[in-house]
C-alpha cells in the first residue's frame, strides 16, 4: 500500500500531534534517501526482451469481473511513483476483484475486512500508522452477503501483505491460494508487511502451488485455473518472493492484467519508473527485481496495446472499469 499524506482513518480522525510526528518522520526519510530527487529515474540497463504473444483464450463465454472497492485514502502523486508530482492528490484504493467463471468463481485478494482497523491500530509501526490511514472501510464480505451472493471458497493473492489478507478471517470457508515461496514470506514476514493477527486464528485454509514450467507467452511459468486460458496466474518478481499476477479475459474477448504491487499507479509503467526511494525500502522485497518487471510490463503493454494493467491501488484505473455490483464483461 502507498504511503498517504493525508491522515484519514477508519475510526477516528488524526490528531496535529500525530500529523506533525509523521511530518517529522518523512522528512528524516527524505534526507536518508535521497526521495527529494523522486523526479528522476534511472534509465534501463538493457534494451527489453523480445516479447512473445500471449495466447488467446479459446473461449471466454460467460466470463466476468467486479471490483470491489473496500476502503480508501488519498496521498500525494509523488508517494506513488517516483516521478509523480507533489502537488497532485490522488485516491489510493483498497480492493477484492470477484471473477465469475463458468466453472467457479473467486476472489483476487481480499481488500481491507472486518477486523482490520483493530489490527491496523495494534500492531502497525507508530511512526507509519498517519500515512497509512483508511477510510470508508466497506469489507468485502458486507457488500456480497448484502445482495445475496453465494459464499466464495477460493481466495487467490497477487501477495501477501497486510492489506491484500486482510479479510481472510471474514472468508473462513474459503481456500487462500499462493504459492508455497509466498506462504512462507508471509510467516516469517513482520509489521509493516504483514500484520500478525491476521494469520491468528481461525485456521486459515492455506493452498500453495507453484508455477508450471511452461512459458505463457513471455513469461516463464503459469498456473492455468480453468484450463481455458481464460483465467492465468503468471511470476511477477520482486516486489515479494512469490508475487503473482492474473490474467483475464472476459466474454467481450477483452484481456485485463491483474499486476497487484508491482506499481501502485499506471503512470509507473508507462514512465518505466519504480516507487520513490523510501517506499520501495520499505515494501519491495527486491528492488532491482521490480524495477525489471515494471520495465517487462511497460514491453509488454507496448507489445499488447490492448491488454488493460490494473494496479491494484490505482483508482484512475478502477474508476474507468467500475465498482460492485457492475460488471466488467
Amino acid at each position: 500500500m502507498p504511503p498517504s499524506n493525508v491522515p484519514v482513518s477508519a475510526q477516528r480522525p488524526v490528531g496535529r500531534r500525530s500529523r506533525i510526528a509523521a511530518f517529522v518522520v518523512l522528512l528524516t526519510s527524505l534526507a536518508a534517501t535521497g526521495l527529494t530527487a523522486c523526479g528522476h529515474v534511472p534509465a534501463p540497463t538493457s534494451a527489453p526482451p523480445a516479447m512473445a504473444a500471449i495466447p488467446t483464450a479459446a473461449a471466454a463465454s460467460g466470463v466476468r469481473f467486479s471490483i470491489i472497492r473496500t476502503a480508501r485514502t488519498a496521498a500525494r502523486d509523488a508517494f506513488t511513483w517516483q516521478g509523480g508530482s507533489w502537488t497532485r492528490s490522488v485516491v489510493v484504493n483498497h480492493v477484492a476483484v470477484l471473477v465469475d467463471h463458468p466453472r467457479g468463481r473467486f476472489l483476487l485478494d481480499s481488500g481491507l475486512g472486518t477486523r482490520t482497523p483493530a489490527h491496523f491500530e495494534a500492531e502497525m509501526p507508530w511512526w507509519l500508522k498517519p500515512l497509512m490511514r483508511f477510510e470508508g472501510l466497506d469489507p468485502a464480505r458486507s457488500q456480497l452477503d448484502a445482495r445475496g451472493e453465494p459464499p466464495v471458497s477460493r481466495i487467490i493473492l497477487t501477495h501477501a501483505h497486510w492489506d491484500h489478507l486482510a479479510a481472510l478471517h471474514d472468508f473462513p470457508e474459503a481456500e487462500v491460494w499462493l504459492p508455497s515461496a509466498e506462504q512462507a514470506h508471509a510467516m516469517a514476514a513482520e509489521p509493516p508487511g504483514v500484520l500478525p493477527a491476521q494469520l491468528g486464528p481461525p485456521a486459515i485454509r492455506w493452498r500453495t502451488y507453484e508455477f508450471d514450467d511452461r512459458r505463457w507467452g513471455p513469461f516463464a511459468g503459469s498456473v492455468d485455473l480453468f484450463g481455458d486460458g481464460t483465467a492465468v496466474l503468471v511470476p511477477l518478481s520482486g516486489h515479494t518472493p512469490g508475487s503473482a499476477g492474473l490474467l483475464l479475459t472476459v466474454a467481450s474477448g477483452k484481456r485485463y492484467f491483474f499486476i497487484g504491487d508491482t506499481v501502485w499507479r499506471h503512470d509507473a509503467i508507462t514512465q518505466q519508473a519504480p516507487k520513490p526511494p523510501l517506499a520501495s525500502r520499505i515494501v519491495d522485497h527486491d528492488r532491482p527485481a521490480t524495477l525489471d518487471t515494471v520495465r517487462f510490463l511497460h514491453a509488454l503493454q507496448q507489445a499488447h496495446p490492448d491488454l488493460t494493467l490494473v494496479p491494484a491501488h490505482d483508482a484512475s484505473v478502477h474508476d474507468r472499469l467500475g465498482y460492485y455490483p457492475e460488471w466488467v464483461r
